[in-house]
């Protein structure tokens, strides 16, 4: 999934190509076996932790105290006390967010037992012009 040597853009065009190709297949894989795929943006996810939600605390990571960057995250939730590293902090959380975004089938309309369709606007007054 590397290009190198092409310059930046072309590199990059590349590499984007083969993970979209990658996710396209999984995509098809799940859809055979009859699984729900749901994409989650990275951003935000190791701003919380994983098994309370309470905002983590960044430090550097104690077994590279020179290393740049803030890598250990901890809970400041004394009942959890979790502690760990960022990215593995972000993992343990991107199910639950995955969930959330999942889409839900909406309940049967109660007058003719057909599910609802999408509606754009406010729900008592119809379409906006």
């Amino acid at each position: 999934m590397e290009a190198r040597g092409m310059g930046r853009t072309l590199n990059t065009r590349l590499s984007q190509q083969v993970r979209g190709q990658i996710v396209e297949r999984m995509r098809h894989l799940a859809a055979e076996a009859g699984i729900a795929v749901v994409t989650v943006p990275a951003r935000g996810t190791s701003k919380h932790c994983p098994r309370c939600l309470v905002p983590l605390r960044h430090r550097k990571a104690p077994d590279r105290p020179t290393a740049p960057g803030w890598k250990w995250a901890l809970c400041p939730n004394p009942e959890c006390g979790w502690q760990g590293d960022r990215d593995m902090g972000a993992w343990l959380g991107v199910p639950p967010l995955g969930e959330h975004r999942r889409p839900r089938p909406r309940p049967p309309d109660k007058d003719s037992g057909r599910p609802r369709q999408w509606q754009h606007g406010h729900p008592q007054r119809g379409r906006h012009a």
